[in-house]
């Protein structure tokens, strides 16, 4: 009786671990969406920028350089997070 005990212990703190994971996962997606949304308000404005020959503000280039900063740090963080969220 007590190694069925130990085992849904141990099945048990498994499944809390996993889920934990799955909302770290979800809040790292979440995160990428709004990201990505906020990348795609750019598209616009390179279109013009770059069919006239000019270039963005330097204010928008920074901006974009930031978002593509923090994508990559969250890629990062998902497939750690992946690799991570067996059971």
């Amino acid at each position: 009786m007590e190694d069925y005990q130990i085992y849904l212990k141990n099945l048990l703190e498994k499944i809390l671990k996993a889920q934990q994971e799955q909302k770290e996962i979800e809040n790292i997606n979440n995160t990428l969406g709004s990201i990505c949304k906020e990348l795609d308000s750019f598209t616009e404005k390179i279109i013009k920028a770059s069919d006239n020959g000019g270039e963005l503000s330097q204010q928008d280039s920074d901006r974009i350089k930031s978002l593509n900063k923090e994508f990559n740090n969250n890629i990062k963080k998902l497939k750690k997070a992946k690799t991570t969220s067996d059971i």
